[in-house]
């Protein structure tokens, strides 16, 4: 059984810091996330080496797309680079736009996904000889930039500098299996679904959905690798149903629950699983061969025990210990406002729980690194400290019957002595 467990919270250094570097960890984007990564190509040509190269790997997997681009704190927008064209191009506005009458390029930046279709970038094979055809990326979503100093272009450089470039990237496509009409069908090679709905001309889902990511991780060979047949498809099905729910927040609406930021190759498979997870509230069981998930949703009760089931006397906790127990919630989530790093939420506090605790606050520290939304992040503390309030522990022994039973279902208990009914 995987739980909730909160994991210490990527830093933002982790995530968004440009290095030279031949061992960085291999980032797997999860929907939305602002990364950069390890310069993988430099060089200088032109006149008077006036023109800085440089590559800088974002993911080693394909992603659904690169738009606004960061340098520093400055943004250059999606459509500033070649009108938002998605493959990049020359920068045509902002800070980083056009210098001098007439005015000349002074920054163009490249985007690749990873596509397995994609080729060499021109820039570097058109600049430098031992830059050639072969070096296309294969499976790599990089970004290749050219910076020109000259007279024009010498005053914006004098204030920025191209060692921390970021870019906003919409992170893996995953596989929905409602939108698949046929059994789930794996190709490990390229690390896709075989199988196609014709109907809806996708399989391929929300990256952003916390239910499919975890499945994704699950099979994956960037994850666990596990053959699609372990997963139980239809509690994945339910939990995503129940993470895409809209939900009404101060100005508009959103979903109940979304999964953005970043997991790392070389942590563990049990810590990259509590970090999506934690995005849903959710839960994760190996059952019977066969991995099902819980989100942090009302599911109605599929088993019933009664006295028939006993082969023992129930035993109940009243209450949990003081430790275990709290009121309220404070907590770090990753702010797009404020350039994607982490920030406070606002403090969540329900008044029940407070009295509950004779008056006493009980405070407990959370970190969602895989949470963009600051309502959101109030929403999943305030059903941790719902779920606190649940402090009644029964130990029913039961008899084989309750077999059919696993972690995380919810079951109906009935026994007449106690006046429990359902």
């Amino acid at each position: 059984l995987f739980e909730v467990e909160i994991p210490t919270v990527d830093s933002d250094a982790s995530r968004q810091r440009t290095v030279r570097s031949t061992i960085e960890p291999q980032k797997i984007i999860c929907g939305e996330a602002l990364v950069s990564g390890p310069i993988s190509f430099i060089g200088l040509s032109g006149t008077d080496n006036s023109d800085l190269y440089q590559t800088i790997v974002l993911a080693g997997h394909e992603v659904t797309d690169i738009t606004n681009i960061h340098m520093d704190d400055v943004v250059i927008t999606d459509a500033q680079i070649n009108g938002g064209s998605t493959a990049g191009g020359n920068v045509t506005g902002g800070t980083f736009g056009p210098k001098g009458s007439p005015s000349t390029t002074i920054c163009v930046i490249n985007k690749y996904r990873g596509l397995a279709s994609q080729t060499a970038d021109s820039l570097l094979t058109n600049a430098f000889t031992n830059y050639t055809s072969a070096h296309r990326g294969d499976g790599i979503a990089y970004l290749s930039m050219k910076w020109v100093l000259n007279d024009d272009s010498a005053e914006t450089w004098d204030k920025f500098a191209p060692s921390n470039v970021k870019a906003l990237v919409k992170g893996k496509p995953v596989y929905d299996p409602r939108l698949d009409t046929g059994a789930p069908n794996y190709n490990p090679l390229n690390q896709l679904f075989i199988t196609y709905n014709a109907t809806s001309g996708s399989y391929v889902g929300q990256g952003q959905n916390p239910a499919l990511v975890l499945a994704d991780y699950l099979i994956s060979d960037l994850g666990m690798g596990i053959s699609p047949s372990k997963i139980d498809w239809s509690s994945f099905i339910t939990a995503a149903n129940g993470c895409d729910v809209s939900v009404s927040v101060p100005g508009g609406t959103e979903k109940r629950f979304t999964c953005n930021g970043v997991i790392f190759a070389t942590d563990s498979h049990q810590k990259n699983i509590n970090k999506i997870l934690s995005s849903m509230n959710g839960n994760l069981v190996y059952s019977n061969g066969k991995y099902i998930v819980h989100a942090g949703i009302y599911e109605a009760p599929t088993e019933t025990l009664t006295e028939d089931d006993l082969i023992g006397a129930i035993s109940i906790k009243t209450s949990l210990e003081r430790s275990d127990r709290f009121n309220t919630i404070k907590g770090l989530f990753i702010d797009p406002s404020q350039n994607h790093k982490s920030t406070e939420f606002p403090k969540v506090q329900l008044a029940d729980a407070v009295t509950r605790d004779n008056n006493e606050i009980l405070e407990k520290e959370v970190q969602y690194p895989m949470t963009n939304s600051s309502y959101m992040a109030q929403r999943l503390s305030n059903k941790l400290i719902q779920l606190s309030d649940q402090q009644k522990v029964v130990t029913f022994p039961a008899n084989l019957s309750a077999l059919r039973i696993t972690a995380g279902d919810r079951v109906q208990v009935s026994v007449e002595e106690l006046n429990w009914s359902n």
